[in-house]
């Protein structure tokens, strides 16, 4: 009987101290996070001060003709050197600068980058000898249709920019109208969970300009039981989200803010992993995800900051963003009142 009793006061200490360790546990891997992301804010201002730009969020390393590559590469090629990765980015450019990153031939595919993985995410990570992955994205702005194109709200350019004299250069930050401080540099996004999985890790591809608000993408999901619904083909789901840590495409790498942190799956706009849409920053982080600004100051947004009108079209949009407050941090030139 003495043996029950202990027991059972056993099973009730373990209990009670469960939830305290799973919150320990959960604060310092969100400190990891915002350790990490410092070093990514500060790695842009150290590409800066020794380029006089900005990196792109999606560009090439090396100059070869447009035909016979199409400048995927992710700006974080460029930070290597500032991130403690001078090696890895000499060997990069020397034999991938000229590789689009799908490419068999990309050699350095399956570097891990440990700064790249937010240690939260329970996707499960890849095998050593496959291609890596990450969970901090680039800040495309704002726009359901503007990724990739002469107008893009963000803090960063693609390849496809015009006016850029050259493949390594970006933006500058006396483009940024706003502010630094008031502008989104990085934020998390949760990896892909599996190429069978539904839930809102997946990213939702369907052809033709299909969702000009983000409602429309939202309605796309089943919130009650946290899945798509069964009218939405498998085949329309993708394991984009953050699982070539090299890829600039920004399905794989970019974040949008026409929606709240953890408030919608990612929709693309066309069926193709480096085209327009929403891309929601997401994280397993309770409450919200953290995120660096053009400062280099990192910050934790909150799942319920204020996203403005979700039912405002996010398509050729110029001036104010309509999403609130998140989507005034994605421009770099809106001339939004930001209160933070």
């Amino acid at each position: 009987m003495e043996l029950l009793v202990v027991i059972a006061i056993i099973a009730i200490l373990i209990g009670l101290l469960l939830p305290a360790v799973q919150k320990v546990r959960e604060a310092a891997a969100r400190t990891q996070c915002t350790n990490n992301f410092k070093q990514l804010g500060l790695a842009i201002h150290n590409f800066e001060s020794t380029t006089g730009a900005l990196p792109w969020h999606q560009g090439q390393l090396s100059v070869v003709p447009a035909s016979t590559v199409n400048y995927r590469q992710s700006g974080v090629l460029l930070l290597l050197p500032y991130l403690e990765q001078a090696a890895l980015f000499a060997k990069i450019e020397a034999t991938d600068g000229d590789k689009d990153p799908w490419w068999a031939t990309f050699l350095n595919q399956n570097q891990k980058i440990p700064g790249l993985l937010c240690p939260s995410d329970p996707a499960p990570l890849p095998a050593s000898n496959t291609t890596q992955h990450t969970n901090y994205m680039f800040c495309l702005g704002d726009s359901i249709d503007q990724i990739q194109s002469a107008r893009e709200r963000g803090m960063f350019t693609s390849y496809q920019t015009p006016a850029l004299s050259g493949v390594r250069t970006g933006l500058k930050f006396k483009d940024i109208k706003d502010g630094t401080s008031n502008t989104l540099a990085m934020a998390e996004r949760r990896r892909a969970s599996s190429g069978s999985a539904r839930d809102m890790t997946m990213t939702y591809i369907q052809a033709g300009n299909w969702f000009t608000t983000p409602n429309q993408c939202r309605a796309s999901f089943d919130f009650a039981n946290r899945s798509f619904p069964t009218s939405v083909a498998q085949g329309d789901l993708t394991t984009w989200s953050g699982v070539r840590w090299h890829d600039g495409g920004s399905g794989f790498s970019g974040i949008s803010t026409n929606a709240a942190p953890n408030s919608s799956p990612a929709c693309c706009w066309v069926r193709w992993d480096a085209g327009s849409g929403m891309y929601p920053p997401s994280s397993a982080h309770t409450g919200g995800v953290v995120a660096v600004f053009g400062d280099a100051s990192v910050r934790f947004i909150t799942n319920n900051i204020d996203s403005g009108n979700q039912n405002a079209t996010g398509t050729g949009l110029s001036g104010p963003s309509p999403f609130g407050i998140f989507g005034a941090m994605g421009t770099r030139a809106g001339e939004e009142a930001i209160s933070q």
